[in-house]
């Protein structure tokens, strides 16, 4: 992991005056533009490196501008490790610092990524001054638990068919295209690892995957991901994968 104190990271268009361009499209700019100056650092990071960890002290919050991230409760043990989410551009990482001041999670990033750091005494201060960003922060984070809570719902009512049917959808919305004529994105997460988020194991998880291949829904060519067809992805995430593959597949569970 490498910082870089409010300068460009070495052959990287993407550095701490980027940040404005990741916050949010409504914010009025004069506020994006208050907020951005408050960018103490970029991070780049590798795959597998570690921004943040559970019990650090709880100081900067970090935008992310390129790349993705997996949120993990982890015990000191891999085996026991769970991950209760993946992020990517424009998501701000970090939140679970306020209640008590340290960190609850690890936030490790899933490929080559950057951040954009925040020291949290500088949002804060700006947010007494300005409160209308204080209630964009509020209306973050409250938006966030609310998908939290959503998502932990849907997960543990959904079988295997409709998780792995809502996870290719849901990535889809999360990461940037990199073909947007053809609807396809970089794949970040290994099988394991959506495994794990979806509480299903690995093997299952490459069984559903050859499923939806074969049912034409989608195409992984390493880690490329097409998505062409979306409407049998729906189908599945409704329980309805017969009729969306013209053949019958057991949900397994």
């Amino acid at each position: 992991m490498k910082r870089y104190a409010r300068s460009p990271a070495p052959n990287s268009k993407l550095n701490y005056s980027s940040c404005a361009a990741f916050l949010p499209s409504d914010m009025q700019p004069a506020l994006k533009t208050r907020v951005a100056d408050c960018a103490s650092a970029t991070i780049v990071l590798n795959r597998g490196e570690r921004l943040a960890r559970c019990g650090d002290p709880f100081r900067t919050l970090y935008l992310i501008v390129q790349g993705a991230f997996k949120q993990v409760h982890a015990d000191g043990d891999a085996v026991g490790e769970q991950i209760v989410s993946f992020h990517g551009p424009r998501d701000w990482i970090g939140l679970d610092g306020f209640a008590t001041r340290t960190h609850a999670t690890d936030l490790v990033a899933l490929q080559s990524a950057m951040v954009c750091e925040f020291p949290i005494q500088a949002i804060e201060a700006l947010a007494e001054s300005d409160a209308s960003l204080l209630d964009r922060l509020l209306a973050y984070v409250s938006e966030r638990l609310a998908q939290a809570e959503r998502l932990q719902h849907m997960l543990g009512a959904m079988v295997a068919t409709q998780k792995i049917a809502f996870f290719f959808m849901h990535l889809a919305d999360m990461l940037p295209a990199t073909d947007p004529a053809s609807s396809s994105y970089e794949l970040p997460m290994t099988r394991a690892e959506i495994g794990n988020f979806l509480g299903l194991s690995m093997e299952t998880v490459s069984r559903l995957i050859s499923r939806l291949q074969a049912a034409g829904a989608i195409s992984i060519e390493r880690r490329r991901v097409q998505l062409l067809r979306p409407d049998v992805l729906r189908a599945w995430q409704a329980e309805r994968p017969a009729v969306a593959a013209g053949v019958r597949f057991a949900a397994a569970r």
